[in-house]
C-alpha cells in the first residue's frame, strides 16, 4: 500500500485590471473596411482615440470602454495544484505455479489557474476575470492471474479505469468580443428600421440584433439602457472516460527460440459535455438569451429566429412542450455533447531466434481491429446534473436530424523486426524496425454538410509511423564509462489533423455563388480530422555516463532531430486550402535537446555511515514552432517561434547508513528562466482583446521560477 498527497504552489499573480476595449479596427480606414453593414447596425457609432494612439478607431459601444474590472479574483500566486494518490494491491500464491495480484489505484487532482502569463501586462503576471479550476478524480482496478509452466507462462491481465474531469476556463474577452457583435443597442425600438430583424427588448424597449447568444442580463445594472452589461464569461463542463481491457499472453523462453503469442479486447468509451457562453453573474434565467426564448415560446414577439420559415435556428421547430419544459430547469444557454465509443480486438505475437551465443533475431507482429461510433448534438436551455454532467435542454434547431450515431471500422497489421549482435561482452549492436499506428476515426455528424465539397471526407484512417533503428550500447574503460548511441527515422505515412473545413460558409448550391441566392443555404461550419500527408524524423541520440574517481558520477545526454512534411495527399484548390506545404516544420519538436549532470558522494563523521551529495544539472531545449502552418502576427491566429532555453538546478544533501532518511537544501531553476512551453491566444484576442493597460492578450505557459527549501524524507519496510 502507498500514499501520497502533495500541493504546488502559485506562480502566477493575476493582477487588477479592466477588460479591453473592442473595436472593429484599429484605423479609421481599417474600420471602414470591416465594419458591418449599415442596415444590420444603424444606430450610430462614435470615433474615440485611443491612449497613446495618434489616430482613432471605430468602436461598438459608445462610454464604459473595457470598464470592467476584475477586483474580486486579483490575487498573488493564484495558479496553485494538489495531489492525492493511493495504491494498494494484495498479492495472492495459490500454489507453486499459480497466483493473482489484486490491485487499486485511486487519483485526485484539484488545480487552480495555470502555469500562463501575459509578459505584456508583467513577468509572470496576467489580467483574469475568472478563475481557471480543474478536478479530475480518477479509479483504476485490476486483477493480474500469473501461472507458470515448463512449456510456458501465462498471463491474464484485467482492468477497469473511470476518471471523471470537471472545469471552469475564463472566457470572458472571447465573449465580450461576442456580444459586442451580437448584442449590442441597436436604438429605440419604436424607431428603429428592419425590426423584424431585431428583438425588443421588453425590459428597455430597445432593439437587439441576436438577442439568442446574449447570457448577459436583461436591462444594464448600471442603468443605461444603451449599453452592454459588462460579462464575466465562463466555458465549463465535464469529461470522463471509462475502458475494460482484456489481455492474455503466453510466453516462453528456451535456448534456441523465444516465443510470445496473446489476444487484447478493449471497450471504452470518451465522453464529454461543453457549456458554451455562460456569464459567471449573471444565473441564465435572468439573462436575455433566456427571456428572448421565453418571448418566442409565448408568441410575444415577432423576430425571425423565432420562426423556422425565416431562419433554420427558429424556435418554433420544437414542440412549446419541450421548450417549456427545457426553460423550467435551464442554467445555461448552450452547450455540446459529445459520446464516442471505441471498440477494440488484436491479436499479436513475436519470435526470437538465438541464432548464435552472440546473435538474436526477433520477428513479430500485431493486427488489430477497430469499431468507431460518434454522436454529437448541441442542445439549448440544458442544465447540469447532480453528477455534473449536462442534461435537459432541446437540441439546437439547426442540429436536429445530426443526432444519428456515426460508425466507421477499420483494421491494420504492423510487423516487427530487429536484430543484434553482441560484438564482445561489453558491446552490441542492433537494428529494429518496427511499425507502430494511431487508430482512425469518423468526424461528427452535420446533416448540411457536403462531404464530397470538404477538405477531407467523413471517415479517417489510421496513420503508420515507421520505425528504422540502430544503434549500439557499450561500457568501455573496466565498465567506468557507458556509451549509447542510436539514429533513428521516422517515415510517417498518412498523418492524421484537424482544422476548420474552409468550405465553410461557402453555398451549398455551387451555382448560386457568391450570393447564395435564392436558397440562402451555406455549408455548415465544422471542425474535422483527416489524414494529411507523410512527414518524417530523423534523429540521432547519445548518452554518456561516466565514473571518472571514487565518488563522482558524471552523465550527459543529446539529441538532434529533422522533424518535416514530406508531402500533402490533398492538393489545395480554390477556398480548399489546409496552408500544409512540404517542408514545414511539426509544431512542438526542438531540433538540439539535452542535458548534463555531476553528483559527488563523500562520508562524513558528525553522523557514523553517513553520506553527502552535491549535484548539478543543467537541461537545454532548443526553439520550437507552436503551430504547424505559420501565420503571421496580422492574422487572427498567428504562430509563434518559442525560445531556446535552458534550466539548471543545484542540491546538496545527507543521506543516513542504511537510506532510511535523507535531508536535501535544493535551488530548482537557479537563473530563474523564464522558458516558453507553449504560446497562443484565446480565438482571436491576440487582434483585438487589447486594452490602454497592455498591448496584447497573449499566453505564454513557463516553468516554475527560481525555488529554493529543505526537503526531509524517510521510508521504511521492505
Amino acid at each position: 500500500m502507498a500514499a501520497q498527497s502533495a500541493e504546488d504552489g502559485g506562480y502566477v499573480d493575476n493582477v487588477l485590471g479592466h477588460q479591453p476595449d473592442t473595436w472593429w479596427g484599429e484605423t479609421a480606414a481599417e474600420s471602414a473596411a470591416n465594419a458591418p453593414p449599415a442596415y444590420m447596425y444603424p444606430d450610430p457609432y462614435i470615433w474615440r482615440c485611443e491612449q497613446g494612439q495618434g489616430d482613432c478607431v471605430w468602436g461598438t459601444s459608445r462610454r464604459e470602454w473595457g470598464s470592467y474590472r476584475n477586483d474580486d479574483v486579483a490575487e498573488k500566486n493564484w495558479n496553485s495544484a494538489e495531489f492525492t494518490n493511493l495504491r494498494i494491491s494484495a498479492r495472492w500464491d495459490m500454489n507453486d505455479n499459480w497466483s493473482a495480484t489484486l490491485a487499486y489505484h485511486y487519483g485526485d487532482t484539484e488545480s487552480q489557474g495555470s502555469s500562463e502569463f501575459n509578459p505584456y501586462v508583467g513577468d509572470l503576471e496576467m489580467i483574469g476575470f475568472v478563475k481557471n479550476y480543474s478536478h479530475s478524480e480518477w479509479d483504476m482496478k485490476a486483477l493480474t492471474i500469473e501461472a507458470d509452466y515448463d512449456f510456458a507462462q501465462f498471463v491474464s491481465a484485467t482492468s477497469f479505469y473511470e476518471n471523471q474531469r470537471t472545469y471552469i476556463i475564463d472566457n470572458t474577452l472571447y465573449y465580450k468580443y461576442y456580444t459586442t457583435n451580437y448584442c449590442g443597442d441597436q436604438g429605440d425600438a419604436a424607431t428603429t428600421s428592419y425590426t423584424w430583424y431585431y428583438w425588443e427588448n421588453p425590459a428597455t424597449d430597445r432593439a437587439v440584433y441576436l438577442p439568442l447568444y446574449c447570457v448577459i442580463p436583461v436591462a444594464n445594472p448600471s442603468g443605461d439602457v444603451t449599453q452592454i452589461p459588462e460579462i464575466a464569461g465562463v466555458g465549463e463542463g465535464p469529461e470522463w472516460q471509462e475502458r475494460f481491457t482484456q489481455e492474455f499472453r503466453l510466453s516462453h523462453q528456451g535456448e534456441t527460440f523465444d516465443w510470445l503469442a496473446g489476444l487484447y479486447y478493449e471497450d471504452s468509451n470518451d465522453s464529454w459535455n461543453s457549456v458554451w457562453m455562460a456569464d459567471a453573474s449573471t444565473p441564465y434565467q435572468d439573462s436575455m438569451s433566456y427571456a428572448f426564448i421565453e418571448s418566442c415560446l409565448n408568441g410575444t414577439v415577432a423576430n425571425y429566429l423565432c420562426y423556422g420559415s425565416y431562419s433554420p435556428n427558429g424556435m418554433d421547430q420544437i414542440p412549446a412542450a419541450e421548450i417549456a419544459a427545457a426553460l423550467a430547469t435551464a442554467d445555461h444557454y448552450w452547450d455540446s455533447r459529445d459520446d464516442t465509443d471505441w471498440e477494440t480486438k488484436a491479436v499479436f505475437g513475436e519470435v526470437t531466434w538465438h541464432a548464435t551465443d552472440d546473435i538474436n533475431v526477433t520477428i513479430g507482429g500485431r493486427w488489430f481491429e477497430t469499431e468507431n461510433t460518434k454522436q454529437y448534438i448541441k442542445f439549448l436551455a440544458g442544465h447540469a446534473a447532480a453528477n455534473g454532467r449536462q442534461v435537459g435542454g432541446f437540441m439546437q434547431p439547426i442540429w436536429r436530424g445530426n443526432e444519428i450515431p456515426q460508425t466507421t471500422s477499420f483494421s491494420e497489421f504492423v510487423p516487427k523486426l530487429s536484430l543484434t549482435y553482441n560484438l564482445d561482452d561489453d558491446k552490441m549492436v542492433y537494428g529494429t524496425y518496427t511499425e507502430g499506428y494511431r487508430v482512425g476515426g469518423i468526424n461528427r455528424a452535420n446533416r448540411k454538410a457536403d462531404w464530397t465539397r470538404t477538405l477531407w471526407g467523413q471517415v479517417w484512417e489510421p496513420d503508420r509511423l515507421k520505425n528504422y533503428e540502430m544503434g549500439l550500447k557499450s561500457r568501455w574503460a573496466e565498465n567506468t564509462v557507458q556509451l549509447n548511441l542510436t539514429f533513428f527515422y521516422m517515415d510517417w505515412e498518412d498523418f492524421q489533423h484537424e482544422v476548420v473545413d474552409p468550405s465553410s460558409g461557402t453555398c451549398l448550391i455551387p451555382a448560386e455563388e457568391p450570393l447564395c441566392l435564392p436558397s440562402l443555404e451555406k455549408l455548415p461550419w465544422i471542425s474535422i480530422v483527416g489524414n494529411v500527408g507523410d512527414a518524417h524524423t530523423t534523429g540521432v541520440t547519445a548518452e554518456l555516463d561516466w565514473v571518472p574517481a571514487d565518488g563522482w558520477q558524471v552523465g550527459a545526454n543529446v539529441q538532434w532531430l529533422e522533424a518535416e512534411i514530406d508531402s500533402i495527399s490533398v492538393i489545395p484548390t480554390g477556398d480548399g486550402d489546409h496552408g500544409i506545404r512540404k517542408g514545414l516544420q511539426l509544431p512542438n519538436v526542438p531540433e538540439l535537446q539535452g542535458s548534463l549532470w555531476a553528483t559527488y558522494t563523500w562520508p562524513v563523521d558528525f553522523v557514523p555511515g553517513a553520506e553527502m551529495f552535491f549535484r548539478g544539472q543543467y537541461s537545454f531545449t532548443g526553439e520550437t514552432v507552436t503551430r504547424l502552418v505559420p501565420d503571421g502576427e496580422d492574422t487572427p491566429q498567428p504562430s509563434f517561434t518559442n525560445d531556446a532555453y535552458g534550466i539548471a538546478d543545484l542540491r546538496i544533501g545527507l543521506t543516513s547508513p542504511d537510506g532510511g532518511w535523507q535531508v536535501d537544501v535544493f535551488a530548482s531553476n537557479v537563473t530563474d528562466e523564464r522558458a516558453q512551453i507553449w504560446q497562443g491566444h484565446q480565438l482571436g484576442a491576440w487582434q483585438w482583446g487589447r486594452s490602454g493597460e497592455y498591448e496584447r492578450s497573449h499566453r505564454v505557459y513557463t516553468v516554475r521560477p527560481r525555488e529554493y527549501g529543505i526537503r526531509f524524507s524517510a521510508q521504511w519496510g521492505d
